[in-house]
C-alpha cells in the first residue's frame, strides 16, 4: 500500500483552509505518463509524489479537480510544455493559463498552492489598489518567474505576489520555478540564492521584497 503524503493533521488543516472555497478549481498537471506503482529515485520520485499529492487533495474537498495531460495534449490546449512537471491552476471551466508551478510545490510552497486555490476559487486577491491599477495599464504580456527551493521560508511570499498578479491580469504569466528540479533554468538566470524573481527574462529582483517595491521595479522596466 502506498504511504500517504498528507498526514491526518495536515489534511485537517488543508480542509479548514479549503472550506473558504466558492467556485470549483481545476489543477491541470502536465507531465509524461508514468506508473505510480513503480519504484524510482530522483526526479521521477518527485513527479510521482506530486501526482499522488494532487489525488490526496481531491479527496479532501468536492470543489477540487485534477486533470492530467501529456506535453502533446497540453500544447494542443495552448499550454506550455517545455518544462515538466508543470501544474496550472484555474477555475473549473476557465481556460486560464497564467498561474503556474514548474516542479512540485513541496515544502514551504505547499502552503502557496493551498492559498492560491482559495484565491482562484473566490476570485479575489489582497493586492493593493495601486498594484491593480498598474496591472490594468499593462499593454504587453509580463512573464514573472520566481525561483525557489522547498526549504526556503521566504520564497512563498514572492510566489504568492506573482501568482496574485496573474490572477488579477491575464497579461501576467507567473511561474514558481523550483531551482532544484530545474537546474538548467536556474543556471540560465544565474540563480545563486532564492527567492530570485526574473521579469521578462531580463529584470532580476533578489529576495522577498515588499509589494510596492516590487511593483515599482517592474513598472520602471515596462512602462
Amino acid at each position: 500500500m502506498t504511504e500517504r503524503i498528507l498526514d491526518d493533521e495536515t489534511r485537517q488543516k488543508v480542509l479548514e483552509i479549503l472550506g473558504d472555497m466558492e467556485a470549483p478549481v481545476e489543477m491541470v498537471l502536465v507531465d509524461e505518463p508514468f506508473d505510480l506503482g513503480d519504484s524510482a529515485g530522483g526526479m521521477l520520485r518527485l513527479r510521482q509524489d506530486l501526482a499522488q499529492l494532487l489525488d490526496e487533495m481531491v479527496e479532501i474537498t468536492d470543489k477540487l479537480y485534477v486533470r492530467r495531460l501529456t506535453p502533446e495534449e497540453a500544447r494542443e490546449e495552448g499550454l506550455d510544455a517545455d518544462y515538466t512537471p508543470a501544474l496550472y491552476l484555474r477555475r473549473q471551466g476557465d481556460d486560464a493559463k497564467n498561474v503556474v508551478f514548474l516542479g512540485a510545490p513541496s515544502g514551504f510552497e505547499f502552503g502557496t498552492l493551498v492559498e492560491d486555490i482559495v484565491d482562484i476559487s473566490r476570485g479575489t486577491t489582497n493586492l493593493s489598489e495601486e498594484t491593480r491599477e498598474f496591472l490594468s495599464q499593462l499593454q504587453e504580456e509580463l512573464l514573472v518567474q520566481v525561483f525557489v527551493t522547498p526549504t526556503c521560508p521566504y520564497c512563498p511570499r514572492m510566489v504568492r505576489l506573482a501568482h496574485q498578479m496573474a490572477m488579477e491580469s491575464d497579461r501576467v504569466k507567473a511561474q514558481m520555478v523550483d531551482a532544484t528540479q530545474f537546474p538548467e533554468l536556474a543556471s540560465l538566470y544565474r540563480v545563486q540564492a532564492v527567492p530570485r524573481t526574473v521579469v521578462n527574462r531580463s529584470l532580476a529582483i533578489e529576495g522577498a521584497v515588499p509589494e510596492p517595491l516590487f511593483v515599482n521595479r517592474v513598472k520602471s522596466s515596462v512602462l
